[in-house]
């Protein structure tokens, strides 16, 4: 990251050099120079530039990401632009090993470790910016990347103002500007600590803040404080060496999270809607003519069709009700409906848990129809899914997709749920334990959505489960540092991670390789098509069944279940080696 960052910044400075002799300025961006005056030095006014020289200079934290570079180098760029000189600039660790100079010229920019930056940052809320003079220093700062884009942005907008012809940018010396981007941020109770956080924008007005270079000693402090601040304690877990709680007011919900590897919390805030069930909660009545199983449904596409893949896993509960798995593409939803409707007690589909894994076609694009068209005809009692932020998806150059969301909101008394790492659901004669969200991943930026998928395991009549959804070779590092020298995500299926496709990675995938060898499962499930599975003719990348990494999980198994196209695999649960049968479905309209 930090060599990443140096070859930005030369990048800026060697452009910018050039572009300086022969920078001209649009006269609609020009200042009335009659307004300010070129040779005006009075303290009313802070001067950045004047007569080619710049009075002040660029300072950011040491340890900044691609994300704060970017927005040092538009300052950079404009002062530059309206000076017709270089600015200079370099990051905070140059004044940690000397006194800080308080009558130095500076703009601080991000989170740098100089005090006036401190007294900003401690004057606003986690969801804000600020822009302001604070002694001989102007800082601009935010807890956010996505605030201190905002902030920078309003500071270009001023430094374009306050120019004019002959190089003069001046400021008021009372400058002071703010803005709130988050405004649920601004209601998370602040760390025992005075660690400072990293917020982040989750999506569904849901924001993480991270904190690094915590104790667990700090943590279990905070929920002591959440509880003297008035938030009533719903649930908690942990996971290897890694501790979870879930709080809540009438108006919000905070999910806390320490992360034993990394001895960090991981804390998000959104507004109070339904809570995880209980225990306590989860009360049914077994039906004596309803078999436990599980279901991998295959995938009904042509053998031609570039995405013959998907993801379709149906649980029938003890009750008869049941727990679904993504479901495929849109038109995977009759397959679907028409499967539960054959195995229904009297025909009455109870769904009591759909988990999304992610808002890919192939996994969510079922549900969009799914809801359309059978809302009516079916009772689904909860959702559980974690998309992010429409920002993000950019991030990964993705388009926002809502259909899935807009039409899950229109299913009749149907619960919500914002999935979070560490909850556990208590789901008829099964628990979901989720191992990995969003929570997990951020601040870092996606370069590949599929990293976004959910991952967790099902317990169910002695049975365990793991479900990869779409992961790659990050998260499951992620995963490995989690859980290494334990034997927590032992299983005895697994869901090969993206359909044993390569994903955004090389042959070589070590992480991943070590996952699976930590599950050692004895069945493997693969979600895709046999026509997918055989097709030699696509890229070695698409070739699925030729990878290592597959190899590792396959060759331990016992059992290995491709998807398929016209036909359900079922395996009675508890399972006994080599009984999974197939079945064919009959199209219920």
């Amino acid at each position: 990251m930090i060599m990443k960052k140096c070859v930005l910044v030369l990048l800026v400075l060697a452009c910018v050099c050039i572009s300086s002799f022969s920078c001209s300025k649009d006269k609609t961006e020009q200042n009335n120079t009659e307004e300010l005056g070129s040779s005006d030095s009075s303290s009313d006014y802070i001067t950045i530039a004047e007569n080619k020289t710049i009075n002040y200079q660029l300072v950011y934290p040491y340890d900044a990401n691609d994300s704060v570079m970017v927005a040092v180098s538009d300052v950079f760029k404009i002062i530059e632009k309206y000076s017709y000189s270089t600015p200079t600039m370099h990051d905070d660790y140059i004044s940690t090993n000397q006194e800080h100079n308080t009558e130095s010229l500076e703009i601080l920019i991000g989170k740098t470790n100089y005090p006036e930056t401190r007294e900003v940052l401690e004057d606003i809320g986690f969801g804000d910016w600020k822009i302001c003079k604070v002694g001989n220093k102007l800082v601009i700062a935010a807890y956010s990347e996505r605030a201190l884009q905002n902030a920078v942005t309003k500071l270009i907008g001023e430094l374009k103002t306050g120019s004019t012809d002959d190089g003069v940018i001046r400021l008021s010396s009372d400058i002071e500007f703010s803005g709130t981007l988050y405004e649920t941020a601004n209601n998370l109770p602040e760390y025992v600590s005075e660690i400072l956080p990293e917020i982040v924008d989750c999506g569904d007005n849901t924001v993480l803040a991270l904190y690094r270079e915590t104790t667990l000693a700090e943590y279990d402090k905070y929920l002591a404080k959440l509880e003297a601040l008035g938030y009533t304690y719903h649930t908690s877990n942990k996971m290897a060496d890694n501790y979870f709680a879930t709080y809540y007011n009438d108006r919000y919900l905070i999910h806390a999270g320490f992360y034993g590897y990394e001895n960090s919390v991981r804390m998000t805030i959104e507004p109070k809607n339904a809570l995880v069930p209980l225990i306590n909660e989860n009360t049914y009545t077994k039906n004596p003519d309803v078999v436990t199983s599980m279901a991998q449904i295959g995938l009904y596409h042509e053998a031609s069709d570039y995405h013959s893949i998907g993801m379709a896993y149906v649980f029938q509960l003890a009750d008869g009700s049941f727990l679904v798995i993504d479901g495929g593409y849109p038109s995977d939803a009759s397959r679907l409906y028409s499967y539960m409707k054959s195995k229904a007690p009297d025909g009455n589909i109870v769904i009591a848990s759909w988990f999304v894994t992610h808002n890919d076609p192939d996994h969510r694009g079922c549900i969009t129809n799914f809801a359309t068209n059978y809302k009516n005809n079916v009772r689904v009692e909860q959702v559980v899914l974690n998309f992010p932020s429409s920002e993000a998806y950019f991030d990964c150059n993705q388009e926002p997709n809502s259909a899935a969301q807009i039409a899950i909101k229109g299913i009749p008394d149907c619960k919500v749920i914002k999935a979070h790492t560490g909850q556990k659901f208590y789901i008829r004669n099964a628990v979901v334990e989720l191992l990995y969200t969003l929570d997990s991943y951020y601040p870092e930026k996606f370069t590949n959505f599929n990293n976004s998928s959910l991952v967790f395991t099902v317990d169910i009549e002695g049975e365990r489960m793991f479900f990869a959804g779409d992961i790659s070779e990050e998260v499951t590092e992620i995963l490995v540092d989690t859980f290494k020298n334990t034997d927590y995500v032992r299983s005895d299926f697994l869901q090969l991670a993206h359909h044993g496709i390569r994903n955004s990675h090389g042959t070589n995938m070590p992480n991943t390789v070590e996952l699976y060898k930590m599950i050692r499962p004895s069945v493997v499930l693969w979600p895709t098509s046999n026509a997918n599975y055989l097709n030699t003719n696509r890229s070695e990348s698409h070739q699925i069944h030729l990878h290592a990494w597959n190899a590792e999980a396959v060759d331990v198994a016992r059992e290995v279940y491709i998807a398929g196209e016209d036909y359900v695999t079922v395996f009675k649960l508890p399972y006994s080696m080599f009984s999974a049968r197939r079945e064919l479905i009959t199209i219920v309209e």
